[in-house]
């Protein structure tokens, strides 16, 4: 399991500009139910140099637990939730030098290398090095200091593990509890876990977010996508010299602020299902791939933009409230179970479609609403394009580490190489008309950006490939 230390260093010369308001609008909100550790709680004491070797009692520290020991030979994904690392001054805790703490900046260092100190020895309570791969779940609100890296700290992780596994790492005298994953209580039938203390509360009007779900409504427990609001995440800044340290910084900033906010709506979400709600091989992200990982649980630089859920149409409707969801769609090509002909045979050569001069009608392939602002607007417009495919999307590889997986990379470049070729014939119309278009492939929506006229788009639209075209390129129509 990689810490991060080092990627910690290679950032740690700096100076970056103070966090956007995006992130802090993520680093506070309205009270929810249950109490989660912060900051401000005095928090343990930790040894730089030694892990712990004595348990203490596991007593309420699993809330299902009952489950867990009668399901020992089941893997479990769960949550494990870490005691707040200790101020060895606490007067450093405030977000301010001060007469008390002349050195913040050598404080909150400090602190972080505590925090993934913690990390390494919770971790190793698992086994031995690799027999469990974490992805972090809940960070505190990001503090930067004036000179240097920001300083993640990482309070809770995901992890699949057995009973046996989780039985000693409750004991460990660094974690505060243990609790089920994303979706798992109404899977299990156990309690629903508490929703982050730091969480908005549900405030939102969902009708309009559900304009793209009519077709579930009645029908039951159905596929549907949550979008969750990117404009909330600070941007990834561009790279202005290499090695590109502030773009890397500002994507730490930007997996920090979407990893509470994703965390903030699954909990939200958990709280509101009455039943399992079966998971679809579709989620949205972007991030920096071959950027430095996040201390402490080696995360890559990303955020989760979309995913998709089994849901009725009245848990829908009560998950559009929450203020962090953007909307929610469904549609006929979305499915539950892997579609035929995956996993996909990487021997075969990519198809390329063939190009047609056939056009079909453009009904039903953008809205009025967009219609409307698009022929007022007198001049090129953004817009986003999905393209139709051949086939179901498959569903990525299960992968042990999530830092490390070559076969997930395998399958996403040949994702993208299948986007691309059939995106090919749109993109030469858009040329030929005099459009323009990103050469950036969106390969799970396979989607394109293009700025077009009102009058491109509506040739566009009538290409038999197009099945939609929508306003801006903040978000990808349904596949």
């Amino acid at each position: 399991m990689t810490t991060g230390a080092n990627d910690s260093s290679k950032m740690s010369t700096y100076l970056f500009r103070i966090l956007p308001v995006s992130l802090l609008l993520l680093a506070c909100g309205g009270r929810h139910s249950g109490d989660s550790p912060g900051p401000s709680s005095p928090g343990i004491a930790i040894d730089a140099v030694e892990c712990p070797g004595a348990q203490e009692s596991i007593s309420g520290k699993v809330g299902h637990e009952a489950y867990l020991r009668a399901h020992s030979e089941e893997t479990q994904t769960v949550t494990v939730h870490l005691r707040p690392v200790q101020w060895k001054n606490s007067a450093c805790a405030s977000a301010a030098t001060s007469p008390g703490c002349p050195d913040r900046d050598g404080a909150l260092a400090e602190r972080q290398a505590l925090n993934r100190k913690q990390v390494e020895c919770v971790l190793a309570a698992f086994g031995s090095a690799g027999s469990v791969a974490a992805r972090g779940v809940w960070y505190e609100p990001l503090q930067t200091p004036s000179s240097g890296a920001p300083t993640p700290i990482g309070t809770a992780f995901s992890v699949q593990a057995l009973w046996s596994q989780l039985e000693v790492v409750a004991g460990h005298p660094y974690v505060e509890r243990i609790e089920p994953g994303f979706g798992q209580a109404a899977k299990l039938g156990v309690a629903v876990p508490a929703i982050p203390s730091e969480c908005p509360s549900p405030s939102d009007s969902p009708e309009m977010k559900l304009n793209d779900l009519a077709i579930i409504r009645g029908q039951g427990r159905k596929p549907a996508v949550v979008v969750l609001k990117e404009a909330l995440l600070p941007p990834v800044r561009p790279c202005t010299a290499s090695p590109c340290d502030d773009r890397f910084a500002s994507g730490w900033e930007r997996t920090v602020a979407s990893t509470r906010q994703t965390t903030c709506v699954r909990r939200f979400i958990d709280s509101q299902l009455q039943a399992e709600a079966p998971e679809l091989p579709y989620y949205n992200s972007d991030g920096i791939p071959d950027g430095p990982k996040l201390p402490p649980f080696g995360d890559s630089i990303h955020a989760t933009l979309a995913f998709g859920l089994s849901l009725t149409w009245e848990e829908a409707k009560e998950i559009a409230k929450h203020p962090y969801v953007e909307r929610i769609w469904s549609s006929n090509g979305l499915t539950v179970d892997s579609p035929p002909g995956c996993p996909p045979d990487y021997r075969a050569p990519v198809k390329l479609p063939e190009c047609t001069t056939n056009i079909e009608p453009t009904g039903g392939k953008f809205s009025q609403a967009d219609a409307v602002e698009w022929q007022a607007s007198g001049g090129p417009i953004s817009v986003s394009i999905a393209i139709r495919r051949e086939h179901d999307l498959c569903p990525p590889p299960e992968c042990a580490d999530d830092a490390s997986c070559p076969e997930r990379d395998r399958f996403y470049a040949r994702l993208t190489d299948e986007a691309r070729a059939s995106q090919a014939c749109v993109r030469s119309l858009i040329a030929s008309i005099g459009g323009s278009v990103s050469d950036e492939v969106f390969f799970l929506g396979n989607g394109l950006s293009a700025t077009l006229t009102w009058a491109q788009i509506q040739t566009v639209a009538a290409h038999p490939d197009v099945d939609s075209i929508s306003g801006g390129t903040s978000g990808l129509p349904p596949p």
